[in-house]
């Protein structure tokens, strides 16, 4: 599985890849790859040469937000999973990402269990 993590906040990559590689220690019969960017104009360029399988895709970035940045990916990755990820969990702001084609959604502060929760969903499928 290839895996990205699109955020502008170091910290946030840094907790977000610690629970993934967590969930990957417990599952070691699982092959993963996990890349880091802080952009959405760097993410589709990542995504245009390495094709996603799941993207975690922080929704305010500058330069381009994770709405435009998700919309953008859908149209030339359209088997990419995109998992929002904000700290603004309005149902307004919800519907806007999964409006854009993200496919789950995760509220900041990220949890542990979020992430497992997403890696069960979408490595099933993988």
């Amino acid at each position: 599985m290839k895996i990205l993590i699109v955020d502008d906040d170091e910290l946030q990559q840094t907790l977000i890849e610690s629970h993934i590689e967590k969930y990957f220690q417990e599952h070691p019969h699982l092959e993963y790859i996990i890349s880091q960017t802080r952009s959405g104009i760097s993410a589709l360029e990542f995504d245009k040469v390495k094709h996603y399988n799941l993207v975690f895709m922080d929704i305010l970035m500058p330069l381009m937000n994770g709405i435009d940045t998700t919309k953008n990916m859908k149209r030339y990755n359209k088997d990419v999973v995109v998992v929002a990820i904000s700290s603004d969990d309005s149902e307004e702001n919800k519907s806007k990402t999964f409006e854009a084609g993200a496919d789950d959604f995760i509220p900041k502060p990220i949890s542990k269990e979020a992430i497992f929760r997403v890696l069960d969903m979408y490595c099933k499928k993988n």
